[in-house]
């Protein structure tokens, strides 16, 4: 009822391709935030309170403080090996030493 015989569930219920498109791009960018934090806890051995993760369009944006460079370096270096990013930006500064 209500929709065309020729049209998917999906369509009726997201009647416009660009509204599907966003749909799409949603789940896969909630997805790849959880692969990002699985990453980063695997191979950076970052706690995800330490280190915050947006991603937009598979771009996925890193940001934060950690104490020490190669940390830094390690959290960028991780999320590498995650598939379908279509970049990282690294946010993320070292906080500065005090004696």
């Amino acid at each position: 009822m209500g929709r065309l015989p020729n049209q998917s569930f999906e369509q009726a219920k997201y009647k416009s391709p660009r509204q599907q498109q966003e749909l799409a791009r949603a789940q896969k960018d909630a997805e790849l935030t959880l692969l990002a934090q699985n990453a980063l806890l695997l191979f950076a051995d970052m706690a995800n309170d330490d280190i915050g993760i947006k991603v937009n369009h598979g771009w996925i944006t890193l940001c934060g403080q950690v104490d020490w460079e190669y940390q830094r370096l390690a959290a960028v270096d991780a999320l590498k090996v995650v598939r379908d990013v279509a970049g990282i930006s690294d946010e993320i500064t070292v906080r500065p030493w005090t004696p």
